[in-house]
């Protein structure tokens, strides 16, 4: 697992779906939504698959940001992001 924000392997995804995950940043102060880079990286390359789209600092505030037009998750996508994020509640 890897320790980098950006990677494919990042040890803190909390929940994905398509190409948007939501993780904790390695500082463990903030959320970030993300979304895979089309080819797996600027270049193709795949040195950096992840982009972030939002920095979210508490938990409770995600679901109004996940939903914003501006971030273009798509509707199948966005039920697992917020499903995901009502399951997690329940356990922490």
């Amino acid at each position: 697992m890897s320790h980098k924000e950006t990677a494919d392997d990042y040890d803190r995804v909390l929940i994905a779906s398509g190409r948007y995950r939501i993780i904790r940043c390695k500082d463990d102060i903030q959320f970030i939504i993300q979304r895979r880079r089309p080819n797996g990286g600027p270049s193709g390359g795949g040195e950096f698959p992840w982009k972030p789209l939002a920095y979210v600092m508490l938990k409770r505030e995600l679901p109004m940001v996940l939903e914003r037009p501006s971030l273009g998750i798509p509707a199948g996508d966005l039920a697992v992001l917020l499903a995901g994020l009502s399951e997690t509640q329940t356990q922490s």
